[in-house]
């Protein structure tokens, strides 16, 4: 099995951020314009072959792109977890769109549990996501509803016809003050239905 040393600059500069308890560290390695890993005894255990690659997070997922242009997931095993043709990420989960090929369906994937869903229309996963909300915010055909991020079922119907994202709880769901949140925030979402306005909903 061929080896680097850890002397190599590529290695050094891109070390991997965070290991968990459950996941070795791995470093980025770069041979002929291609990223892949090598642990800290220098055996590749992913071998370069993407034109992009991001470091592991703490969580031992990389991004990384495909031949075909996609982005990816990547384990530590280098097992592709789920393709896409865009992938974002905030603290919590990575958001897929579309997810796998299909232009209708996006995906959310949650390393801390493992769990991949899928959408059939739009998932909005904003980057200040609170991490403590099992919910997730969907729209499709113009209506906005909720999943449960843990199992993907619909928890709270499609049946607004708009969020509120410029508010903030202040002293109980009665005050208000500017605030960037298009998801759940301290338990609490602002929506609308057409006619009746605006109001204040909470996580069940």
């Amino acid at each position: 099995m061929k080896k680097w040393m850890l002397v190599l600059v590529a290695v050094l500069l891109f070390p991997f951020t965070q290991a968990t308890a459950e996941t070795k560290p791995l470093y980025r390695i770069e041979e002929n314009g291609l990223f892949g890993f090598i642990d800290s005894q220098g055996n590749v255990v992913v071998k370069p072959e993407y034109s992009e690659a991001s470091p592991y997070d703490e969580y031992g997922v990389a991004v990384v792109r495909l031949d075909n242009g996609q982005q990816a997931l990547l384990d530590t095993a280098g097992q592709i977890i789920v393709a896409g043709e865009e992938i974002w990420c905030n603290e919590i989960s990575y958001l897929i769109c579309p997810a796998d090929g299909n232009d209708e369906e996006d995906g959310l994937y949650s390393p801390t549990t493992d769990t991949l869903i899928t959408f059939d229309g739009m998932i909005w996963d904003e980057p200040n996501t609170d991490p403590a909300s099992t919910r997730v915010l969907v729209e499709k055909d113009g209506k906005y509803g909720y999943l449960d991020r843990r199992t993907g079922e619909i928890a709270i119907p499609l049946q607004y016809d708009a969020i509120c994202y410029d508010w903030t709880k202040t002293s109980g769901p009665t005050g208000f003050t500017a605030y960037d949140y298009l998801v759940f925030h301290e338990g609490y979402a602002i929506v609308g239905t057409e006619g009746k306005g605006f109001w204040l909903i909470d996580e069940k």
